[in-house]
């Protein structure tokens, strides 16, 4: 595959499991690549496996988890975080592996980093705040593992779909939402940014949804205090 905008080369070998990203200047690489390199051709190479990669993040305790979903904007990524601070476990909050088992979805982790603004209007939660970190645009991609160590993941079930949206209410809530708004949240998103895999795409986040709860978080003002709405429902059960 040849990236236009980018101008590089994506070859991969999934017989010899060999794989090539191939530019003309290292300078031309995107920063985002040293946060979540080689996206593109890990989903390539998952093609002969049960595994596929979603747009999103998963939060757990060690028992149960979730599968965030949204947009840019949508709070998801600062959520995490806060999650992270609270002292939950993260699986990842942009890209994560997913897959069907016979008795429950899983996701593990891909990426051990986070990208968040410095700039959104709300603090860094806790960790975060003093974790080293480099700079990807006007974002600061951190480390799980250096803003608290254990608190990646690498596994973890998914008990719900929760699709994140900022709504600036006094307190975060969880309300229920139909399959076909998660699909929209989980499925297109996940399509546009990995190419090459969409029908696949597409049909796990089908099963996905049909097979699980399916949420909306309305954010609050305070990352925080909607961490303790995810710990509350987490433990729940």
């Amino acid at each position: 595959m040849y990236h236009h905008d980018f101008r590089y080369w994506m070859v991969t070998d999934r017989p010899g499991r060999r794989a090539l990203l191939w530019f003309g200047q290292q300078e031309e690489l995107p920063c985002w690549e040293s946060a979540a390199p080689f996206k593109l051709m890990f989903q390539w190479f998952l093609s002969d496996s049960e595994k596929t990669l979603v747009h999103g993040g998963v939060i757990g305790n060690g028992d149960r988890g979730a599968l965030l979903v949204g947009a840019g904007g949508s709070g998801k990524s600062t959520t995490v975080g806060a999650c992270l601070g609270a002292g939950l476990g993260v699986c990842g909050d942009d890209l994560v592996a997913i897959e069907r088992h016979p008795s429950r979805w899983l996701a593990h982790a891909v990426y051990d980093a986070i990208k968040l603004s410095p700039d959104g209007g709300v603090p860094f939660p806790g960790v975060l705040a003093d974790a080293p970190f480099w700079t990807c645009g006007e974002k600061r991609v951190m480390r799980y593992t250096d803003a608290r160590p254990g608190g990646l993941l690498r596994n973890t079930p998914i008990d719900a779909v929760i699709w994140c949206s900022v709504a600036q209410l006094a307190r975060s809530e969880l309300v229920p939402i139909p399959e076909a708004l998660a699909l929209r949240a989980v499925g297109p998103p996940t399509a546009f940014l990995l190419r090459g895999r969409e029908a696949h795409i597409l049909q796990m986040a089908g099963a996905l949804v049909r097979g699980l709860p399916c949420m909306q978080l309305r954010l609050g003002r305070d990352p925080a205090e909607a961490a303790e709405v995810l710990r509350d429902w987490l433990e729940a059960a």
